[in-house]
């Protein structure tokens, strides 16, 4: 089976197309920036769009942008450029980057593609208040209890728990995608409306507050969701050529193994 899909790699910058005929590289955070020859944009003046959020809302701002304005597919997806999904972890010449074709079979049994889970060593919650502000995490937390009473179970499970959906990454079907973008960025924007002024004297890092946010909302989503077919697919961080990159994770392996020895 086939579906009509149409598949995303986002970036901030211009950057080399090493990626599948079949990505689309859009530019997020494009309103003021030259966009390269090629590129897709978040931005049109004339089409629903929040790409003068980017700097707070991240890769959310492509995704913002694919929900409202591709509409003629079944299936969407976002991935960033530097990782991509792959079909395995192992390989020396090629990125084995999952294809179009991967996914047409992929989703004949599930309804979405994403990152492997991570686990943690400490709960969803601990970790995100000692890397960020704990007080975002508590006031999203009250808006989904207000707006979505129906995922307070499934919140408390996730924030308590310590595994977690990273990346904002997936590859799934449209009316999925669509269901969780009306809850992301409805809890997101109540969310601005509280914080919004507070945002703007954090540092660069600290400012993209609602990108690490819909990390956990995502998992929420998911959590609440239980009858959604879930993928789990492996994702390549691309920091060289092919043979390159898998010399620097085989070395990162061994240098963990022995530090592990060490203790």
């Amino acid at each position: 089976m086939m579906f009509k899909k149409d598949l995303y790699v986002v970036t901030h910058k211009e950057v080399k197309n090493i990626f599948p005929k079949d990505r689309r590289i859009m530019m997020v955070g494009a309103e003021n920036k030259k966009l390269p020859q090629g590129y897709y944009s978040d931005y049109d003046e004339n089409l629903d769009n929040i790409s003068n959020k980017n700097e707070n809302y991240c890769e959310l701002t492509g995704l913002y942008y694919m929900i409202k304005n591709d509409k003629d597919v079944e299936v969407l997806g976002l991935e960033h450029y530097r990782r991509l999904f792959t079909k395995r972890k192992f390989y020396l010449f090629k990125f084995p980057f999952l294809t179009a074709e991967d996914v047409d079979k992929i989703l004949v049994d599930y309804d979405i593609i994403v990152p492997t889970k991570a686990i943690l060593t400490e709960s969803i919650y601990e970790q995100y208040a000692k890397d960020h502000f704990e007080d975002d995490l508590i006031k999203t937390k009250e808006i989904i209890k207000s707006k979505y009473p129906d995922y307070i179970e499934a919140c408390e499970n996730v924030l308590s728990g310590n595994e977690v959906y990273f990346l904002n990454m997936f590859i799934g079907k449209r009316k999925l995608i669509e269901d969780y973008t009306n809850f992301l960025f409805d809890v997101l924007f109540e969310l601005e409306k509280l914080i919004g002024d507070e945002v703007k004297d954090r540092d660069k890092y600290q400012k993209r507050v609602y990108g690490f946010l819909s990390e956990r909302l995502f998992s929420i989503w998911l959590k609440k969701n239980k009858d959604i077919k879930i993928y789990e697919c492996h994702v390549e961080l691309i920091e060289a050529s092919p043979f390159k990159n898998m010399m620097k994770k085989v070395g990162r392996k061994i240098k963990k193994l022995f530090s592990r020895k060490e203790k």
